[in-house]
């Protein structure tokens, strides 16, 4: 059984100050340089994207197949003697 891998954003302690900071004081002039909205859109996206990746970057996470519960009735109980078992 494979593992199942995951990605999550970690925000620093440090960056809850930080971010919004970042974004208060982010030129917002080449969002506006598009003449359609989802133009528009796709900057102010990935300029935001790019900010929140600096303060929250992805991080890959590895989840054992052990630890996954692939049925609702698995209890922690019934996992704990799954893999004491094992």
């Amino acid at each position: 059984m494979s593992h199942y891998h995951s990605c999550n954003a970690n925000l620093v302690i440090d960056s809850y100050a930080i971010c919004p900071e970042t974004l208060t004081t982010t030129d917002w002039d080449d969002v506006f340089r598009y003449d359609t909205v989802s133009g528009c859109y796709d900057s102010f996206n990935a300029d935001v994207t790019n900010k929140i990746d600096i303060h929250a970057p992805e991080r890959k996470t590895t989840i054992p197949s052990k630890a996954i519960i692939r049925e609702p009735w698995m209890t922690p109980g019934l996992i704990k003697s799954s893999n004491e078992l094992d």
